[in-house]
């Protein structure tokens, strides 16, 4: 075996890059440090190298030799060097290995449609079980109208980039739709066929601190040959990575589909996203924020946008902002009495007159405008900033048939659904 060689468990595909995985515990980790030519050092959680890949499952290459060629076995002459970032993850139980190489003739083609077997999201499951009784909606019937507006499925554009931020208070659901949302984005049939076309399975990354829950799998990748429809490497501060702009610079090398951030605490971390998103990526994040204003207000003041141009680099970067506010409405009494929790979005989505007026009028931009209680919200619009009223009349629908079932009295239901619309215009009007 050649001295600078990695030994994968996988088949390697005739694809230009992939991610694959190394126990921590594997003799091929412990390499890592001579591969790339350092010290040995418990502290380094990154490594940049170039080896030869190769498979236990591929078999021995038998390529022809052309006349000429220098002397050597076949698998010397077939196998070149590959550029590879290894970094650790899961919780430091796992090194993820992204590899680019040459594509050759002896490696496995992928198939023209990769089987994908789609498990049921921890995501799904949990929100609806938890909010069955007592919210009037699911986070999942939020996430779908959220997705709609902001990524457009079915449109034909290029791909989205950006930042996507949910903001709001503590316990208002903000790990829930951020989650949905990148459930739904890897799950975009239009966003797999591109991604598959290449063909290339998806890579998402996480920096988190702590993991609270795994978005995808289980606490280690699964290796089975398309048994993951998605590359997935968690990454929790402290363990795997020292800090976000460590994480920032591996995924610079790991082609993500996604990079998603578990909450921004450092108004510093603000401009080191910002210019990730300007690379080209697609970026998830969280952050509490009394206001869809107040939190633009911590983007310009961690970017010093005090002036239009400045603004303007922000709304380039930046592809949605939501800001969650709950509350509970409560309509009839006695035994006749309606209560439900309700968590309402209100939103700024990048459009092209949207990034004009953000950079014009900075966060005066943000107040919904009038009308947008009447109007149901359209993907295909101009419209940038849709407010709580909007929102609130789309929400209901989803819930008015199970609000038939639970509260049979039509004027009580009339009632209920006045008070919210009554509760999210005052919102509006106050630019909370």
């Amino acid at each position: 075996m050649c001295e600078d060689a990695i030994v994968l468990k996988n088949p390697i595909p005739q694809v230009d890059d992939f991610t694959d995985y190394l126990e921590s515990t594997s003799e091929e980790v412990k390499r890592l440090p001579a591969l790339a030519k350092v010290a040995p050092n418990e502290n380094l959680l990154a490594y940049d190298f170039d080896a030869v890949i190769k498979s236990s499952r591929n078999g021995p290459p038998q390529p022809k030799k052309p006349e000429g060629q220098p002397t050597g076995t076949a698998e010397e002459q077939a196998r070149k060097p590959s550029r590879v970032h290894a970094c650790s993850c899961f919780k430091g139980s796992q090194w993820s290995l992204t590899i680019r190489q040459k594509k050759e003739d002896w490696m496995l083609p992928p198939p023209a449609c990769p089987p994908i077997i789609r498990r049921e999201s921890k995501f799904a499951a949990g929100s609806e079980v938890k909010q069955k009784d007592e919210f009037l909606n699911s986070f999942k019937e939020t996430c779908d109208t959220l997705y709609r507006l902001i990524f457009r499925p079915g449109e034909k554009k290029t791909a989205t980039t950006g930042l996507v931020i949910v903001t709001g208070g503590t316990s208002c659901g903000k790990s829930q739709i951020i989650r949905g949302l990148i459930d739904k984005f890897l799950c975009d049939e239009d966003n797999l066929k591109a991604w598959f076309s290449r063909p290339r399975v998806p890579h998402f990354i996480t920096y988190e601190d702590p993991i609270e829950q795994l978005l995808f799998g289980e606490d280690h990748p699964l290796f089975e040959e398309n048994a993951s429809w998605i590359n997935y490497t968690p990454r929790q501060r402290g363990i795997d990575v020292s800090s976000l702009s460590s994480a920032i610079k591996s995924a610079l090398r790991q082609t993500p589909a996604a990079f998603y951030v578990g909450e921004v605490r450092d108004i510093r971390e603000w401009k080191l996203l910002l210019e990730f998103a300007g690379t080209g990526h697609l970026i998830f994040t969280t952050a509490h924020a009394g206001s869809l204003v107040e939190a633009m207000g911590k983007l310009f003041a961690a970017t010093s946008s005090e002036t239009a141009v400045r603004r303007a680099i922000v709304a380039d970067r930046l592809a949605a902002l939501v800001h969650l506010r709950p509350d509970q409405i409560e309509a009839g009494e006695g035994k006749n009495a309606c209560a439900r929790k309700i968590v309402i979005p209100s939103l700024w989505r990048r459009t092209m007159v949207g990034a004009k007026t953000l950079m014009a009028e900075g966060q005066s931009s943000l107040l919904p405008h009038t009308g947008d209680g009447s109007r149901p919200p359209k993907e295909n619009s101009d419209q940038s900033c849709f407010g709580r009223a909007c929102f609130s009349n789309e929400l209901m629908k989803s819930a008015r048939k199970r609000l038939q079932k639970a509260i049979p009295q039509k004027s009580i239901r009339d009632q209920f659904e006045k008070a919210i619309t009554l509760r999210c215009t005052e919102w509006d009007l106050e630019g909370l």
